[in-house]
This record gives structure tokens, sequence and C-alpha cells, in this order.
């Protein structure tokens, strides 16, 4: 109901009706309530029903972090760390075939924890404010208010915040009164009430809520069945046979009115003077209040707004903090610079020492691969883990081997190693011939061999995932232009070469301006095209070529007549062009699917993409805990080295270890970008981060698709625990008797920190 104060009272007097009604219809109490501010309504929630856990939404705990970050929504780095947040507290987030996962209390604190710190090495994410709100929400953390109870039960905030935009827009967009106003809110809820309810999988539906069929006229469906009913019973003669009394809708008389209604705390003398009773650690959302009402609220607590401006304190020590000592020595040559001097001293942009070190007042870390002196405008410094940097001597200690059958010299391969030289040999993993200067600087971390892959897909600037810009996007339409590129021609390894063709494009352009280039992946063309490809075929389809920006036709008809995107026979071009149905583009690969006539070796698999993987998910049996739930498999991007996965249902063991033995080598081992496999490696780096594990005893295991078939070659190598298949990949295997240096690492084995 509309609430006319910020009481508790009248949520408390809501929730006794609800209390009420369940006992009439002998139904269970609810288990989970889900609120904006747990801790502020809970005692009220508690009186009503004293068994329920009241927990924190998870968009206004990610949004509470957010208003601490510098600059705020003009900070490029902001969605990395709002991902990262939603990351320590989601083990996987909601889609349409899925629910939302979430980690454990215990997980869900050190995860956090490893969020804030790596931000705050950064020294350009968070506020002075941070401290005190990160306090406040690791509390709430710790309490269990991010945990959920329940898995199998959609709890997530996007389900509660999207009623509001139904309430809003009846407020917004319907000038009426009460009587009218009331009308709308019954119709509005009565028709979400039976949408949730009909597609409930519950093993016993309501028998009237199926007679319904869906329909929100449930008086008129009710009559029909009370008429129906009344007539059989007033038959004198017997009922035929196959004939039935219908589910009618059960009346509860719960003193509950829907509609303008005399609030009991309003009539109060409580509510003529108001006196607070709210519990020590209320939480004030600052996300959702204007600048204004911001700075009051935290001149009333004796705040200073300016802390929302100021940069978080680094450390005081002046140069590199938390150096952690690792097995092996560091034989890298290391160039240290005082990044305090003005100006830095330019011939260390062109070092070929493999590794560069900045160190100064309030700086973090800064590494960067050799640049040409030339590129110096256009280089991207890249921040690494404070790991990189190792005084200890001790050598690598042997592990031991799984079963007795993983040999040394295989383990020896895994350990760790930051200073590889690059010495070509016949027996290395193969190269790309073609040279790839300016693809993005990969940085990978980690102590085991598992945490160093991860790093792949999570060490990636995020910037360099999408083309925003203005100039970024007419550098690649231009290209765009002069290369013909069609989503239906290109394959992995061609993306690679026009990502690299595209970076050293866009850094010449930024060079004449003066400004830095962040280098684009080959994925952040591939979705800008995936992009724009049905934007020019809407275009062609209706002739609309006038630009917004310009009000000229110019820009639009020289791109849309750049490329012919629909291939067909002698003179039917044109009429395809302006008269064939839609165009549909595969939503995983970005591929235009049918360009061609009917046949034709561009048009897309049926069913499946390029890398063998399906196009949509499948739903299969999955035990959770001790129950079996029907989720739908999440599929791993696109594009998956060759081999692995094949015709849309068939998965390789075999070429899936040569894969990660691939990777390994060239990007950890050799300190290689990958050349024209890096777009596949990034892409398989994505895959292993949320199907491996790394159990309690140190087993690698890689979670089976159950919706793929596997030859029995490597039966040896897959095991079975809670339900569930996995592959053995012993080469990622750890030895749990070896502590190693202090980390913090997830339950899935990846790293907490990067």
């Amino acid at each position: 109901r509309f609430c006319q104060s910020q009481s508790t009272a009248e949520i408390a007097e809501v929730l006794t009706g609800l209390k009420h009604r369940n006992i009439l219809l002998d139904v269970a109490d609810p288990e989970m309530a889900v609120a904006d501010n747990c801790c502020h309504v809970r005692s009220a929630i508690v009186k009503a029903f004293p068994e329920i856990k009241v927990v924190l939404d998870v968009w206004h705990f990610m949004m509470r972090y957010l208003v601490c970050v510098m600059n705020g929504t003009r900070n490029p780095l902001r969605g990395a760390v709002a991902h990262d947040l939603a990351d320590a507290i989601l083990k996987s987030k909601a889609d349409k075939h899925n629910m939302a996962t979430y980690w454990s209390q215990g997980e869900q604190e050190k995860r956090l924890v490893s969020v804030y710190e790596k931000w705050a090495s950064n020294g350009n994410v968070w506020t002075a404010a941070a401290v005190k709100t990160h306090a406040e929400q690791l509390a709430h953390v710790r309490k269990g208010c991010l945990a959920r109870l329940r898995q199998d039960v959609r709890s997530d905030g996007s389900r509660i915040e999207g009623t509001h935009k139904g309430w809003n827009g009846l407020q917004r967009a319907q000038a009426s009164g009460l009587s009218v106003m009331t009308a709308l809110c019954h119709d509005h809820v009565l028709r979400r009430n039976i949408r949730v309810a009909f597609h409930d999988n519950t093993p016993q539906p309501n028998p009237f809520l199926l007679s319904t069929y869906g329909s929100h006229h449930i008086r008129l469906v009710n009559g029909v069945a009370t008429l129906w009913n009344q007539l059989l019973q007033k038959s004198k003669t017997k009922t035929p046979q196959g004939l039935s009394t219908l589910p009618e809708l059960r009346i509860i008389s719960s003193g509950e009115v829907f509609g303008i209604t005399s609030a009991n705390y309003t009539t109060s003398y409580h509510n003529l003077v108001e006196i607070k009773d709210e519990p020590d650690d209320d939480l004030l959302d600052l996300s959702a209040q204007d600048e204004a009402v911001t700075q009051g609220i935290l001149r009333d607590m004796n705040i200073d707004p300016k802390l929302l401006l100021q940069p978080l304190p680094s450390s005081s020590d002046g140069n590199v903090s938390n150096v952690q000592n690792h097995h092996g020595p560091l034989t890298v040559p290391v160039t240290v610079v005082d990044l305090s001097l003005d100006p830095p001293t330019p011939p260390l942009i062109g070092t070929t020492s493999g590794l560069l070190v900045a160190a100064g007042k309030n700086q973090p870390i800064l590494a960067a691969d050799s640049i040409p002196v030339g590129q110096a405008s256009s280089s991207v410094s890249r921040s690494i883990s404070v790991q990189a940097v190792a005084t200890d001597s001790t050598p690598t200690r042997n592990r031991a081997p799984h079963n007795g059958k993983r040999s040394a010299a295989m383990h020896q391969f895994f350990a760790v190693q930051r200073s590889v030289p690059k010495q070509p040999s016949s027996e290395s993993s193969p190269k790309s011939s073609v040279s790839l200067p300016n693809l993005p600087l990969l940085t990978v971390s980690g102590d085991t061999p598992s945490q160093r892959l991860f790093s792949v897909a999570t060490g990636i600037h995020p910037r360099s995932m999408t083309i925003s810009s203005n100039d970024e996007f007419y550098v690649f339409m231009d290209m765009r232009y002069e290369k013909k590129w069609v989503s239906f021609e290109m394959s992995p390894r061609k993306w690679v070469i026009a990502a690299n063709d595209y970076n050293t494009r866009l850094e010449a352009f930024n060079r004449s301006r003066g400004t830095s280039t962040i280098r684009k992946t080959p994925r952040a063309l591939m979705e800008k095209l995936g992009e724009i490809e049905p934007k020019i075929l809407a275009r062609i389809a209706s002739g609309r070529y006038t630009s917004q920006r310009s009000n000229s036709e110019d820009f639009w008809k020289k791109h849309c007549g750049a490329v012919q995107m629909v291939r067909t026979n002698g003179n039917e071009t044109k009429k395809a062009s302006r008269h064939a149905r839609k165009t549909n583009t595969c939503t995983r690969c970005k591929t235009i699917m049918w360009p061609g006539p009917e046949g034709a070796n561009i048009n897309h698999r049926k069913g499946y993409c390029s890398d063998g993987v399906p196009q949509k998910p499948k739903k299969v049996e999955k035990t959770v805990g001790d129950r079996t739930e029907h989720v739908f498999e999440e599929l791993p991007p696109w594009p998956q080295p060759h081999g692995i996965f094949a015709g849309g249902n068939q998965f390789s063991p075999g070429a899936f270890l040569d894969a990660v033995q691939q990777m390994y080598t060239q990007l950890v081992v050799e300190k290689d970008t990958g050349g024209e496999l890096s777009m596949e490696f990034c892409a398989f780096a994505a895959l292993l981060e949320k199907r491996l594990k790394v159990t309690a005893d140190g087993l690698a295991l890689f979670e089976l698709y159950q919706s793929f078939k596997y030859p029995s070659t490597h039966s040896d190598f897959i095991i079975e625990r809670d339900g569930n298949k996995y592959l053995r990949v012993d080469c990622l295997q750890e030895d749990p008797s070896d502590p190693g240096p202090p980390a913090i690492t997830s339950e899935s084995g990846s790293p907490l920190a990067a």
C-alpha cells in the first residue's frame, strides 16, 4: 500500500493482515524477505513473522559503494567496480533461463574485502567516504544480510525493483482521482499476481488458477464455475458421465481491504508525537538522494560532504606496499621509476627489459610490455599484481603427483614462471606468422596455475572491451568501409588481425590530437559490428538514411552501401534488400544468420556456431545440495578453440586438455598475447573461470556439460562428485600441503585479487 510515513509500524500493520490470511488458508509463512534497508525494517517484519530471515537487496548494496567512486559515472572504472562487487556476492547472475546463485556468507566476506583492497590500491577509484561505507556494508555481510536461505527462489533485486516501474508508471501517466487510481492499481496487482502464480512450477498448482488459463478475468471465470456447479446440483437426474464440478475461487475473510482504508498508525496518538524507535545500525542510502539533499544529510551527521570528492589516501610509505614473497627469484631485470619526478624520463618508454615497474608517492605498481619509442603516446600502463616482485629466493618445491602418475616434469612446466625469456623452439606451440604488436596487453597474475589462467579473463582493461566514444566509432566505421568487414565472412583470426589494424589506426589518430589510447580487443570490434549491422539493415529496409547529428543522408548512405550484407542471385539483390523478411543475427557470435540463398556456405550453421557450440542453452537436471533442479546450462562465449566442441552436441576432452596446455604456454610461460589465437584464448579463459574449480584436496576439476556427448577414450580422467561429472585437469593440480604465499582464494579456486 501507499504509506503515509517512513515508520515501520505501517509495514507491521500490513504484514499482520498477511499473517492472518496465511492462517486461514493453512499456508506456511514466508521464509525470506528482501528489502533495500534490511536492518531498519527487520524488527517490524519479524514482529509478524518471527521465523523469517530479512536480507538485503544486492542492487542497493552495490549502489552504496558506487556513490563513493571518484567522479561518479564519469569514472571509466565504475563499471568494472560494479562488476566486481556483484561477483563478490553472486556466484552467477540471473538470466531469462536461470536464477541467480549466491556465495556463502564466509565466501562473500573474503571476496568483498579483496575487491575493496584491489580498487583501493588503484588510487583513482575510492573517495575518502568509502572507508566508512565499506565498514558498514561489511558488517551487513558478516550478519548474513547478503546470503540467501533459499537458492531455489528468485530473490535478486531486479525482481523487486521491477514492480516499482509499474507503480511509478500508473502515477505519472494517469491523471485521475482516487477512485480511478484504485481501480488501476487493483488491475495492476491482479495481473501481476496471476502471471507470477500461473507460471510458477509448483508440484500442486491451484486448480482454480489453472482454470483461468492465465486470464485476469477471475470474476467471470468464478461466476461461470459457480453457475455450472449450481446447475449440476439442481439436476434431478444423475449427473451425465464425463461431467464434473469446476473449481471455484476460495473467498477468505481476512479483514483486508484493497483500496482506500484507514490506517491504525495514522489515527493513533503516536502519529502526532512521533518517537523514532530505530536500530542503531540504520543505513541511509545516499545514492537515492539528490546532491543538495545528500549534502544536507551528511552535515546533519557531522560528515564533511567534501569527502565524496576526495580520493582515498594511499599507504604512507610512499612506495610499493604489501609486497609478498613468492617461491623462486625474479630474474627479469626491473627498472624502477619514481613517478613523482616531473617529467618522467622518456627513454624508459622504449625499455626492452621485459618488465617496467613504476613506483612513486601514492602511486600503484604499473607494468607495460616493451613499447617502441614512436608509440609512446599510445602505450597503456596496466596494473599488475604486487606478487610479481619477489624477494624470496627459495626454490620451487616439487609437489606430490596425483595417484603416482603425474611426472615431475609436468609439475615443473606449470610451476611459478614469471621470467622465462622468449626463445624460439621447434617444440613450442604454433605461433602466428603475422606481426600483431597492437593488441591489448594481458595481465597474468596469481599463485597457482589455475589462478594464472583465470586472470587472463579478468585482467583486461574494462574500456578495452567496448567501442564507446565518437572518435572510436568513426574510426571503426571508416575501417569497415575500407576493409569491407561483414560478420559472416569474419573468423576469430580475422577479428584479431582487424583489431590490430584498428588499434594502429586509432593510436595514430589519437597521437595527432595528443591523447592516449586504450587498445581494443577483437571482441569489442565483433560486438560493435553485431550492433551496427542490424541498424544498417533496418535503414536499408525503411529507406531512412538521415543522420540525427548532421541532418544529412551522406554518412549512412555511404556506410549502408559499403558492403552487400544479403547475397542473392541475379536481379534479386535490390528486391531482397528492400522487401525481404527481417534478417536474423545470432545472439552468440553476432553473425548474420542467412545472408545467402538456401544451402550457401556463408550461411550460419543450423543450431550451432562456427566453434561447434549450440546457439541456445538446453535444460538439464542438476543436483544442488540434496535436491534436483531443472536448469539451463550456461554456454561458453564465442569463439572456443578449434576441436573442443563440434556439431552442437560433441565435446572432446583431448582437445580441451591440449588447449589448456597451449594457452598456458603462450600466455603465461612465454608472456605472449596469443597472436592470432588471442580471441579464442580469452573466450577459453572465461570458460575455465566459470566451470573449473580446485577442491580442498588440490584436484583441478572441470565440470562437464550434461547436454554434450564425449568419447570414452578419456574415461579415466572423468570422475563423479555430488551427482555431477568432472574432467580431471591434472596439469593444474595443486598440493594442499604446500601453503605457498598467503593468498585469498574463492570456492571456485579463482583469485580474489588481480
